[in-house]
């Protein structure tokens, strides 16, 4: 019961940093992030996490995650990339996403993924 608890507050967490990074930037330059942005992404994004019905069962909240990973980190690199204005960097909520997303996914073989932070933890202190 705990784990599944553990599941649905990291989905919430880790889809509400997504989405409070969208709307800095939509704030920003709603003209840049509109011409971007993957037309599903405004579904997906444009309702609280925690108001939305998010899926049943652990390997479809999973997609979900990993789903959101990947939409972040294609966020995090079209924010880096030569033609983006550069303020949207420095946004707060930017920052923070990309704090987020080193801690929390990694890439396998191209595929995103998310960290299993518990098994590291334990590693790391010997456990």
């Amino acid at each position: 019961m705990l784990s599944a608890a553990r599941q649905i507050n990291g989905l919430v967490r880790l889809g509400e940093t997504l989405r409070a990074a969208l709307n800095s930037v939509a704030a920003r330059e709603p003209e840049w992030l509109a011409d971007w942005a993957p037309t599903d992404w405004f579904d997906r994004y444009a309702i609280r996490f925690e108001d939305t019905r998010l899926p049943k069962g652990k390997t479809k909240q999973t997609e979900l995650i990993e789903q959101i990973g990947a939409d972040g980190l294609s966020l995090l690199a079209a924010l880096h990339a030569p033609d983006a204005p550069a303020s949207l960097r420095l946004l707060d909520r930017v920052q923070t996403l990309w704090q987020m997303w080193v801690q929390q996914y990694f890439v396998d073989d191209g595929q995103v993924r998310r960290r299993d932070l518990r098994t590291a933890r334990r590693a790391r202190n010997g456990w």
